[in-house]
């Protein structure tokens, strides 16, 4: 499996540079005049602990905008072959299992998305330190390390259903069917065990809910 990977690697090497590229690019136009922090006037000091200087929220959500983003868009890019005939034929006759084939797929897939992720939140990172801020930059390593989980998470379920059709349209539909599916799911059980809006919103239980959160 270590060839496949290699020879994958080798020929959508070009891929992993345009998307690392352009979401590198993205994250640093977007951040670089970015304000970390915001002072706070001395009127209301008494409500921030007495703290003039105050965070402006996380930098990172754009991060899990673009595993969200990579993950829809990558499994159907490296799958496509399974809708056509020729396709699977050249794939099938290669000295290789059908399972260890579809495997080494889904492990370059989530290579495809873990690299410009990465890159993206070094370049964040570099530019955070670079200026002002008061974030404890070592809850940094949890929250990457938290973000590549979920990533990879919804690359293997976005695999799974796209999988499951034979033409790419039916393979996409299912992946857009399957991001309500565990909405579906909590509605019921909020309606059966009357929780609270307040406690659980459905929208929290879409595919790239935990993502949002």
């Amino acid at each position: 499996m270590k060839k496949i990977l290699s020879l994958y690697f080798r020929q959508r090497f070009h891929i992993v540079i345009v998307f690392s590229l352009v979401f590198a690019l993205i994250t640093f136009f977007s951040y670089i005049d970015e304000h970390f922090v915001y002072r706070v006037s001395s009127d209301y000091l008494e409500y921030y602990d007495g703290n003039e200087v105050i965070p402006c929220g996380s930098p990172f959500n754009y991060l899990m905008i673009i595993s969200i983003i990579l993950s829809i868009v990558i499994v159907p890019f490296e799958f496509a072959f399974k809708m056509n005939k020729v396709s699977v034929d050249q794939m099938h006759s290669l000295p290789l299992k059908r399972e260890k084939l579809y495997l080494s797929k889904l492990i370059f897939a989530i290579i495809e998305v873990i690299i410009p992720i990465t890159i993206s939140f070094l370049i964040c990172f570099l530019i955070i330190i670079s200026k002002e801020n008061v974030f404890r930059l070592i809850y940094f390593l949890p929250y990457y390390f938290l973000t590549i989980i979920l990533s990879i998470s919804m690359v293997i379920i976005n695999a799974f259903v796209f999988t499951r059709a034979n033409t790419m349209s039916d393979g996409n539909m299912n992946m857009a069917a399957y991001l309500f599916v565990f909405c579906i799911i909590a509605s019921y059980i909020r309606e059966l065990f009357d929780f609270s809006y307040e406690v659980w919103e459905n929208y929290h239980f879409m595919l790239w809910g935990p993502s949002i959160i």
